[in-house]
């Protein structure tokens, strides 16, 4: 699933399994959302990546303000 921010150019690719995480993108999101989740990382090509731990919302609105 995938929440846009258009005018932050920020794009939270979710799935929502504990201990799994949400990566947020910039740019463009339908191509980054296409590769796997080692690729995002080993390539660099997250903005952020938040593991579903108990602070997680609160790291993902720090991320979205």
């Amino acid at each position: 699933m995938i929440f846009g921010f258009p005018q932050q150019d920020l794009y939270v690719l979710e799935c929502g399994y504990y201990g799994n995480a949400t990566y947020v993108l910039k740019g463009d999101w339908k191509a980054l959302s296409q590769l796997t989740k080692a690729g995002l990382i080993h390539g660099d090509l997250h903005e952020h990546r938040v593991v579903h731990l108990t602070n997680w919302s609160d790291e993902i609105r720090k991320i979205l303000k």
